[in-house]
């Protein structure tokens, strides 16, 4: 790091400079930040995902004197006379450079970085965060979060948010291993823990959205959970419900803690600690944001500025150490929400408006209410609704356009300003023309928002409802039954068990009824991390763990039948797949043609009742023994071997579909030549 911030001084980087960041998670990347920090300049990071018409958005209005990529590929993309340099020739150019770190530091009113977040008039805004604001929050983490060198903080957060900097600057200011987030991880929920144990993670910090679904898979699929020591959570309303249900499954071994905060105020500007159940009262529905960090200031005003009484709502304000110092390049939004102080009582230089509604508790502790305007939180991400509307209507078909977020109630959908979708109507452009469809609105606003900003549906009408004063009454749309985009194919029945499963599988994971064979998951509604759960069920059910990105080359469901047949097929494999572990007759071991049948025995197992264990195997050598060019007794062994390990000794217990009947029989042929029970074939 201090090489590469020689060599950025030296390309004219210094004290008041901003040098964009664009690269994927990696080591490079966490140099690069440290670097840009030494040299005296502020990061503004830019997810590598996003199109690269939002990139250049963002590089056009910020400005910065230098972009880092972390490959040469988004080079041609982008234009502007601005310099690109990659990490590749940045460590080229710092080779000859010292060691040494730079002589001076940065001041506690420098610059740290700049992040942007989502705004009404269709392009992001950049907040800028200087390095005493940085410090106050770190200071505060380490001795909260109590953190050390024996731990590993796992670096979850994408490096656009302003998560990411809670992770990386408080693991490196404490010692800790900063663990850098693989994508397989995502893949889903036990390939996340596993992970997570393998790589000695101690604290995770992660968005509350994942957090609750990953809590509820924990609870039903009896996963593992590694040896954490302290969960951080934050970015939206938590349920009540999951915070008992982490209870139930985590123990008291485990910190859990809530955060709030806005990317204006540093990141987290309060937290309540949920481990004691004593936190969440029975009589408190809501569950509590909690107090202000050290060196933070939280506020409860009425429409005047005035402190409203002890639970009555009000509008949270934040002031202290953590504010930013406001919007780049725009000082009118800037004074519009960062007030200058004394107000009335308060003495602070400085409030912000936050914009959401609270109230507090009689200990003190804080409680979220939801918005104010018109952002909305949507899985953990904050989201003007006005940007994309602005995109939308940039189409040459869309007159008008308005964009909810909504949360399924019920079966039901109800718009809500922390969703779990977003639902977009239109009114189409005046020419006779036809209305553009679903997939086409989808895939234009892909090629320039990022994949959380895009709504899952896409209404069309005659005319925007409006209020009498002729804004849009966002109270008068007309709601959908479900999350679902209209269909883009005719209906296509399941044309096998397999396909009739694994629809089983997407109505229950997406909510949807009926899909077809040849539907699309996003289509559907689906998103990452319902992608994550459903790839969590595969694997549960079958055994197989795929990476979450093949959903997106097979994304529907005779697609990924066709790929899950493929991959196993080549792979040299036996599988052995635990579909009921409890009970106490003994085991029974049912052989499959393939992997994908597997996913057929669920109901078998429910059938056979909640005291008979059931395995699945397979070897991909049956294939090989249909041809004739394998042996069914050599099988047959490694099976045998196989079962050995769950039940060492009889009574067993074997059956088979189709194919896996031949080997079942050649199974127990041979356990009784070696002097075993079998009391089922």
């Amino acid at each position: 790091a201090n090489r590469w911030a020689h060599a950025l001084q030296s390309m004219g980087v210094g004290r008041g400079s901003l040098v964009a960041l664009c690269a994927d998670r990696s080591i490079e990347l966490i140099v690069s930040i440290l670097a840009i920090l030494k040299a005296g300049a502020a990061y503004l990071p830019i997810d590598s995902v996003y199109p690269p018409e939002r990139i250049q958005w963002m590089l056009d209005g910020s400005q910065p004197v230098l972009t880092l990529l972390g490959n040469d590929m988004l080079r041609d993309s982008l234009s502007g006379t601005k310099s690109f340099i990659t990490f590749a020739e940045m460590e080229d150019s710092a080779r000859q450079e010292p060691s040494g770190k730079p002589t001076r530091g940065p001041d506690p009113d420098q610059l740290a970085y700049a992040i942007f977040t989502s705004g009404s008039t269709g392009s992001p805004k950049a907040v800028m965060v200087e390095h005493r604001s940085l410090a106050n929050y770190c200071n505060w983490a380490i001795r909260t979060y109590e953190l050390g060198p024996a731990d590993g903080f796992l670096q979850f957060a994408s490096i656009a948010w302003d998560t990411s900097a809670e992770e990386i600057f408080a693991a490196l200011a404490s010692g800790a291993r900063l663990v850098l987030r693989l994508p397989s991880m995502l893949d889903s929920y036990t390939s996340f823990l596993a992970a997570c144990k393998l790589y000695g993670v101690t604290v995770a910090d992660l968005p509350t959205y994942y957090w609750q679904d990953m809590t509820a898979s924990i609870a039903a699929q009896g996963l593992e959970i590694p040896a954490l020591r302290l969960v951080i959570i934050g970015g939206e309303k938590v349920l009540r419900s999951s915070v008992e249900q982490w209870r139930e499954v985590a123990g008291s071994n485990i910190r859990l803690i809530n955060t709030y905060g806005l990317t204006e105020a540093t990141a987290v500007s309060t937290y309540a600690d949920l481990t004691d159940p004593a936190s969440t009262p029975p009589g408190l529905t809501e569950v509590p944001i909690g107090r202000p960090i050290d060196g933070v200031g939280a506020y409860v005003l009425d429409s005047r500025k005035n402190p409203v009484p002890i639970g009555v709502p009000g509008q949270l304000y934040l002031a202290g150490e953590g504010l930013a110092r406001g919007y780049l390049g725009q000082p009118d939004l800037t004074v519009k929400v960062f007030h200058p102080g004394p107000i009335g009582s308060i003495a602070e230089s400085r409030l912000f408006a936050t914009g959401d509604r609270a109230r507090f508790l009689p200990d003190g502790r804080l409680v979220y209410l939801g918005r104010l305007d018109e952002q909305v939180k949507v899985r953990g991400h904050r989201i003007d609704p006005g940007e994309i509307e602005a995109v939308l209507t940039r189409h040459p078909g869309v007159k008008g356009a308005a964009v909810l977020a909504v949360a399924e109630v019920d079966g039901k959908l109800e718009s809500s300003d922390t969703g779990d979708g977003l639902l977009a109507y239109f009114v189409t452009s005046p020419g006779g023309k036809p209305a553009p469809s679903p997939s086409e609105l989808r895939d234009f606003l892909r090629q320039r928002l990022p994949e959380f900003m895009v709504p899952a549906r896409y209404i069309a009408l005659d005319q925007l409802p409006l209020t009498p004063n002729g804004k849009i009454d966002r109270t008068a749309f007309p709601l959908a039954q479900g999350l679902v985009s209209d269909p883009g194919a005719a209906y296509v029945a399941p044309r096998n068990e397999q396909e009739q499963k694994l629809i089983e599988v997407w109505e229950r994971i997406l909510g949807v009824h009926p899909i077809g064979v040849e539907d699309d998951f996003f289509d559907l509604g689906g998103h990452s991390l319902l992608a994550v759960r459903l790839f969590s069920v595969i694997e549960k059910e079958i055994g197989v763990t795929l990476p979450l990105m093949t959903l997106f080359d097979s994304p529907t469901i005779a697609q990924q039948v066709r790929y899950l047949r493929g991959v196993v097929a080549d792979e040299e494999t036996h599988r052995v797949v635990e579909i009921a572990r409890t009970g106490t007759r003994p085991p029974f071991f049912c052989i499959s043609p393939s992997v994908i049948d597997i996913i057929t025995y669920q109901d078998l197992s429910r059938n056979m009742g909640s005291d008979q264990p059931f395995y699945a195997l397979y070897s991909n050598r049956l294939s090989l023994w249909k041809k004739g060019t394998d042996h069914l007794g050599d099988i047959a062994n490694e099976l045998v071997l196989k079962i050995r390990e769950i039940s060492p000794q009889g009574p067993y217990l074997l059956g088979g579909y189709s194919a896996g009947g031949h080997i079942a029989l050649a199974m127990a042929q041979q356990l009784l030549n070696e002097g075993d029970i079998v009391s089922l074939v």
